[in-house]
């Protein structure tokens, strides 16, 4: 991901040290447990955690971490919220 920050805009945004984000890029260790919901947020995804196998999972995943609704992500993809469209629900999909 490359956003034009640097190290010490994340480490800002995250509230650790610049040489504490130089150290987990260079995979010297993993954030303490304080920090995973911070890393999590400004990523925007789970870096601790295997992908979801399925496309509706993923697609789960990535509205949870935008924050929305499913009534939201239905709006932003321009499709009616009750459809039939289960866009993430559960895993599963709509027949």
């Amino acid at each position: 991901m490359d956003l034009g920050l640097r190290q010490s805009d994340v480490a800002d945004r995250i509230g650790v040290g610049t040489s504490t984000v130089n150290y987990w890029e260079k995979n010297r260790f993993n954030p303490e447990v304080q920090y995973v919901p911070k890393v999590v947020a400004f990523l925007g995804y789970d870096p601790f955690e295997p992908p979801p196998a399925s496309f509706p999972l993923q697609l789960r995943a990535a509205r949870v971490a935008a924050g929305l609704t499913r009534r939201q992500l239905a709006t932003r993809l321009g499709v009616h919220p009750g459809h039939g469209c289960r866009m993430g629900a559960r895993g599963r999909t709509a027949a």
